[in-house]
């Protein structure tokens, strides 16, 4: 079998437009807020990794989350219910409330990136039980 450079060429381009474009993962997701909560400080014990929440826009109500919602999406949610001992926002400028009442009610915790590796430091270990995030 004989290969032309023209042949080579064809056959290298086919290939190149046939290849998948790299997707940078953040562009790829949706338009949620994500951050990682653990039952212990320092990313210890059980862990909930990317949750996302849609941010709260300026102008409309708050989202509020309760860790009670063992929705078909998070059915293990509800297990992190005043268990929360670390909490890290996933993104620079999001504002992550953790509140002790359900429907974001009680006493609250603002934390923001890079987090908290200890809630106990800022008196809110094992509190949570309603989340909610807005941006600066």
């Amino acid at each position: 079998m004989q290969f032309t450079i023209s042949s080579v060429i064809l056959a290298l381009a086919t290939s190149i437009v046939a290849l998948p474009a790299a997707v940078d993962i953040k562009e790829k997701r949706d338009d949620h807020t994500r951050a990682s909560f653990c039952t212990d400080a320092s990313r210890g014990g059980r862990c909930f990794n990317s949750f996302g929440l849609l941010p709260q826009q300026p102008g409309q109500g708050l989202h509020c989350w309760d860790l009670t919602d063992g929705s078909p999406t998070f059915p293990d949610l509800q297990d992190f219910q005043d268990s929360i001992s670390s909490f890290y926002p996933e993104e620079d400028g999001a504002v992550w409330t953790l509140w002790e009442n359900f429907g974001c009610g009680g006493a609250t915790a603002d934390i923001s990136f890079p987090g908290v590796d200890d809630l106990s430091t800022i008196g809110f270990n094992d509190k949570a039980s309603s989340l909610s995030v807005r941006f600066r």
